[in-house]
């Protein structure tokens, strides 16, 4: 069952989440330094040192797509379906910060390059704060819950974050109908969304499978363009899916 209002009580727990994470470890990343940036912090399991902040300098980041399988199905009648995907950047850990830098002039720009952009995946206590979010792919299996942020067994804050222009390729969305959602939150996910734009990507603004729970507050969900059934293009699906 997702239950929105209730999160108030359980993620005002973490709302200094923030100011632990920065007395651990403060990381200070350009687009040249991310990717080495980040595996210095990262051991062989994929998870990160805990209570680390990722400060990433105005620019354009890269990722590079990597092809994964899930045993489970966020969208699908029998949840054990096996599903290909790729994703972007996995986020694993307790009290990862990734955000722009504050006190810089400029924006910080992640072109994802994958289904699921940022995959948060048991990740506690983590935070998203202040990037833009483009350039998802469509995976080709229409069941792929594709999305510029995934969270799966996480708590995580995404705020004052713009995600936008995540549109797939049109041939895909031809085929499959399914687009790439805002964000996705998946099984075991608590979810807070604050001062986000979400605009112009090519399914559901937000979207909670498998009991996944939300409070999500003073965003401005948008789909700009009309763009129906088969066609590629913003307004598809809905402002806020609750399956």
């Amino acid at each position: 069952m997702i239950r929105l209002a209730l999160l108030a009580l359980l993620l005002a727990q973490t709302a200094l989440a923030g100011g632990k994470m920065a007395g651990v470890a403060t990381v200070e990343l350009t687009p040249a330094t991310f990717s080495a940036g980040l595996a210095a912090y990262r051991d062989a399991e994929g998870v990160y040192q805990e209570g680390t902040l990722f400060r990433l300098a105005p620019g354009h980041y890269e990722l590079e797509p990597t092809a994964a399988e899930e045993a489970t199905c966020g969208n699908c009648e029998d949840p054990k379906t096996a599903v290909a995907y790729t994703y972007g950047l996995r986020i694993a850990g307790t009290g990862i910060a990734l955000e722009a830098d504050p006190t810089a002039e400029g924006e910080v720009v992640i072109h994802t390059n994958a289904g699921y952009g940022l995959l948060f995946e048991d990740c506690t206590d983590c935070v998203l704060r202040g990037v833009t979010l483009t350039d998802g792919v469509r995976d080709p299996d229409p069941n792929a819950t594709d999305a510029a942020v995934v969270a799966r067994n996480s708590v995580l804050r995404i705020e004052d974050c713009l995600i936008t222009e995540n549109l797939g390729d049109s041939t895909l969305i031809a085929t499959n109908v399914v687009g790439i959602i805002g964000v996705a939150g998946r099984e075991g996910a608590r979810l807070e969304l604050r001062g986000n734009r979400i605009v112009r990507n090519s399914l559901d603004g937000i979207a909670l499978y498998r009991g996944a729970e939300a409070l999500i507050e003073d965003n401005l969900i948008d789909g700009v363009d009309k763009a129906g059934g088969r066609v590629r293009g913003g307004g598809r699906g809905v402002g806020i899916g609750l399956t």
